[in-house]
């Protein structure tokens, strides 16, 4: 799973590597820190999993930032906020293509941006989610577990503070951006980028129809070309994309029909069909989501894919995957 940074800066000048070069050094010392790396893994999330080591998880992390938000200089490399957040996020990412469970869940919550939802957390000690299957899990988040993420979050803002004052003149060369009407700007993402905010919003609902329907989003952000026939695309695609690259995980044409028809109720305000329904549709769509995720992340010839425009990446599905 470990992604050669080499690699992914081929079209990267010399003043953008050395760059890159000072903040992934930056993120290796963050993500090289045992004790701190002890103190946000909770012990029985080590003991579970019997391949799971704090080793493995942090090159599993470096090995996700490297592919979604190190690469052809696409960013504001100086922007320490940007660097570790995402790297917060990462680890989450990571215990989820792992596997469900609690753990993950009560991770999120202890580590979620949101300062008002930490408190909220912290003054009741528990908090209901739901996990992939519509499962309610009572997630039980001890005050010292969110004593230490505030504590972090508040190292954290002064290390950004810290290095955002060292450089008055912030560099944005290769940084894809765009303007809104309202003249802000915002970072133009790649296909997996976007993917994962769809991911990370999916994962942390405890409402059903709305987690479905951001899963169905991640679908049409990863392989949807143009803004026609976007349902028609999915139900071709996905299901041949699986056929070919997964020999556990398959999803058919109606199965995926059926999501859609979930989402568009939700979506246009009808009644949404019944909570049992949802219930399975969440947990075949996240699992066939998270071995999406997988099989770009470990295959070399669908790196590319989440860089391409729609034309690039109409051609390289209709050629990799030949979907009719």
């Amino acid at each position: 799973m470990k992604i050669s940074i080499i690699t992914l800066m081929r079209n990267v000048d010399v003043d953008d590597t050395i760059i890159l070069e000072k903040y992934q050094t930056e993120i290796r010392k963050v993500s090289d820190n045992p004790k701190w790396l002890e103190e946000i893994i909770p012990e029985k999330m080590t003991n579970e999993f019997g391949s799971l080591t704090l080793e493995s998880m942090k090159n599993n992390c470096i090995a996700y930032t490297e592919i979604s938000h190190w690469t052809l200089g696409e960013h504001d490399l100086s922007n320490a906020s940007y660097t570790i957040n995402r790297f917060f996020e990462n680890l989450l990412h990571c215990l989820w293509l792992i596997n469900d469970n609690a753990a993950y869940i009560e991770c999120s919550y202890a580590f979620i941006k949101d300062g008002n939802v930490a408190t909220l957390c912290k003054n009741s000690g528990r908090r209901n989610m739901t996990d992939s299957r519509g499962e309610i899990v009572d997630c039980i988040l001890t005050n010292d577990r969110i004593d230490t993420a505030i504590t972090f979050k508040e190292q954290q803002g002064k290390f950004i503070t810290k290095e955002i004052q060292k450089s008055k003149k912030r560099v944005y060369k290769g940084f894809a951006m765009f303007n809104d009407p309202t003249g802000k700007n915002y970072p133009k993402l790649n296909r997996f980028e976007k993917a994962n905010r769809f991911l990370y919003e999916a994962r942390t609902t405890d409402f059903l129809a709305s987690k479905l329907s951001n899963y169905m989003s991640i679908f049409e952000t990863l392989f949807v070309t143009g803004k026609t026939e976007i349902s028609k695309q999915i139900k071709n695609k996905v299901p041949v994309f699986l056929k070919i690259n997964s020999s556990s995980v398959k999803i058919s044409k109606s199965q995926l029909n059926k999501s859609y028809d979930i989402r568009s109720e939700y979506v246009h305000g009808s009644l949404v069909k019944t909570e049992n329904e949802i219930q399975k549709q969440c947990i075949l769509i996240d699992a066939v989501i998270r071995e999406v995720f997988t099989i770009i992340l470990n295959n070399d010839i669908y790196h590319e894919m989440v860089f391409m425009k729609d034309d690039e990446l109409g051609k390289f599905l209709e050629k990799i995957i030949k979907y009719e």
